[in-house]
């Protein structure tokens, strides 16, 4: 027998009872179960006419209006078949008796409602940054060049070092030239601030002079060396090693002087001439203070609850999560602020690096990662089948995915190898249009973290009362506990190979385009092999992290099994029903992701229907 409780307190069974019908549903975004306590009934037909009753959804009403919580639950002895409360938003009383659905705990749908309401909170954790390279290095070469003049009367003929560039690419601020050009510069300082420029590398050299004297090798007004050149062929190894502090609009020549007249001299430049140009950086280390991804979830859970829910998360407390740090810009450029932030951009951000799953079981919302979480999830078996439909599950197969970052790209010139931007990728399957999106909306790029972190050394851009495009954008940051704090990842967990400026200091290795789908790869079967169509940057990395990425390669996706979807028709009690949340087992021992169960009393008994992904 059953029995109603309303509030604890036994009452009588409402008319239509038998007309329950029972839906819970896995939320896509958040790949867990938010609402399980769903009850309607058809044309209102579950209705209370005991007196008692009657009053007390009225008063409750009344009094405390759609935010109030009564329960409902069904009990067969001691067993709870069913748990859950009044919805009074279907509230509907015709003078005798009140007819009524029934909904989960008013904090899911509040968490839920206020998923996307943006929240300013005080940050309440700090983490050392450290200072990376933001230029490279440009190398030129005057290999095979010769520089020959000859006059009839002698002079003091200056001659400019006859360099060239490889390629187009510049990875310092400014501009370089070519001897040649309409510069009579190598180099022009035509960024904002003063630049110091190290010129490094060696100039093989074959001379010869009409006369004996001395030729000294000068950049800038700045005296290298000194060479002495005669009638005989001379070989010249001069090292170059010196370094130029640049307002803007101001550049340098490399260039050899005679210190007497000549009237005529041949200068060739041998194999191995090389010179590079770089810009000597020195920015101090700085904190930020922000929150770890534990701190902050369980924060925007608490306040998007209203206090009612409490974070639950292994993974962010102990597991890989727990070293995952979140700020702002302007706290990342010393500026301590609140940061504003929704729980969706959070949760969302964060799940495009690892895939997520976010469920609610009673007062307690758990975030796990998704792979873990489905392998604890508990296995429904089941014996017979009513009835059983089966399709390719279409929305689990792609033409394109898109994976990385949506906001990576900075002013340095070496943004163009930021190894955190965003790659394109192609499936197998080319005869339709369904593109996967598993780019985050948080900033990982190393080369926007640090410019945006350099801020607070320049006077005329630091300081409270200035800002800065990215105060409000969220950067993540991987770190490491440290005996001292809480630092910066650097190579802890990667080994890298290629193409990044300054390496060692790099950001967020743990975190890079490849690395973040090959978390992805195991929802992707069906959908490989995979081919990169836009690699987004030149950058190019290796890492070793349990296994080998490599972020000039596309991730292995399998070819098989074909996505499927089933929907399944099967007897089930209402106290089965209730305990149904993870994988359904068929009768032929195949295991499907259950998605949405619905549950009604029939006729011919109770009745499951259950969707599922195989």
């Amino acid at each position: 027998m059953i029995t109603c409780l309303i509030d604890d307190i036994v009452v009588h069974q409402p008319e239509g009872i038998d007309g329950l019908r029972l839906t819970k549903t896995r939320n896509r975004r958040y790949m867990g179960w938010l609402y399980r306590k769903l009850g309607t009934f058809p044309a209102g037909a579950i209705r209370f006419t005991e007196p008692k009753v009657v009053n007390l959804l009225r008063t409750r009403l009344a009094y405390e209006g759609m935010q109030a919580e009564t329960g409902f639950t069904l009990k067969s002895g001691s067993l709870v078949l069913y748990d859950s409360y009044i919805d009074y938003s279907q509230y509907n009383y015709d003078g005798r008796g009140v007819s009524i659905s029934t909904r989960d705990r008013m904090a899911v749908s509040s968490l839920e409602a206020n998923a996307t309401t943006t929240y300013s909170l005080t940050p309440v954790a700090a983490c050392l940054l450290h200072s990376r390279a933001l230029s490279g290095s440009v190398d030129l070469t005057a290999s095979g060049a010769v520089a020959s003049q000859t006059v009839k009367t002698a002079a003091v003929l200056t001659h400019t070092v006859p360099l060239a560039k490889p390629d187009n690419a510049e990875d310092i601020p400014g501009t370089v030239y070519e001897t040649g050009t309409t510069s009579a510069l190598h180099y022009l300082n035509t960024s904002d601030q003063v630049q110091t420029i190290r010129i490094a590398g060696q100039l093989r050299i074959t001379a010869t002079a009409n006369t004996t004297t001395i030729f000294a090798l000068k950049a800038g007004g700045v005296t290298i060396g000194r060479y002495s050149v005669g009638t005989s062929a001379t070989t010249l190894d001069c090292v170059v090693d010196v370094a130029l502090s640049l307002s803007r609009e101001q550049g340098f020549v490399l260039q050899f002087v005679p210190e007497t007249a000549v009237s005529s001299y041949s200068f060739t430049y041998n194999s191995g001439t090389l010179i590079s140009l770089g810009v000597q950086e020195s920015y101090a280390d700085s904190t930020a203070m922000g929150f770890t991804a534990y701190q902050l979830l369980a924060t925007l859970i608490d306040e998007a609850s209203g206090g009612k829910l409490k974070l639950n998360s292994s993974f962010f407390q102990v597991g890989d999560g727990a070293n995952i740090f979140l700020t702002s810009g302007a706290n990342l450029r010393g500026v301590v602020r609140p940061v504003r932030v929704s729980l969706q951009q959070v949760f969302e951000g964060l799940s495009a690096l690892v895939p997520l799953q976010l469920t609610i079981s009673g007062s307690e919302v758990i975030v796990e990662d998704l792979q873990t979480a489905l392998a604890k999830a508990p296995v429904h078996r089941i014996t017979e089948l009513l009835s059983y439909r089966e399709r390719p599950d279409t929305d689990r197969f792609y033409n394109s995915i898109r994976t990385g970052y949506q906001t990576w790209k900075a002013e340095s010139k070496v943004s163009e190898l930021e190894v955190n931007s965003e790659r394109r990728l192609a499936t197998r399957n080319s005869n339709l249009r369904n593109e996967l999106n598993l780019t985050s909306a948080l900033i990982a790029s190393g080369t926007l973290i640090e410019e945006v972190r350099r801020i607070q050394f320049q006077p005329d851009k630091a300081g409270e009362n200035k800002s800065s495009s990215y105060d409000d954008s969220l950067f993540v940051i991987a770190t490491v506990q440290k005996p001292y704090g809480r630092i910066a990842e650097k190579l802890e967990r990667t080994q890298v190979i290629d193409g990044l400026i300054d390496a060692g200091n790099s950001y967020n290795l743990r975190f890079t385009p490849m690395r973040n789908l090959s978390r992805w790869a195991w929802r992707l079967a069906g959908n490989g092999p995979l081919t990169v169509t836009d690699a987004g940057t030149q950058a190019a990395v290796i890492g070793y992290d349990s296994v080998l990425t490599d972020e000039s390669e596309p991730v292995a996706v399998a070819g098989e099994p074909v996505p499927m979807r089933a929907l399944v028709t099967t007897t089930m009690s209402m106290a089965e029903y209730e305990q149904l949340e993870g994988w359904l087992e068929l009768p032929d021992g195949r295991t499907g992701l259950i998605m949405s169960a619905d549950w009604q009393h029939t006729a011919t008994g109770d009745i499951a229907t259950i969707d599922i992904e195989l």
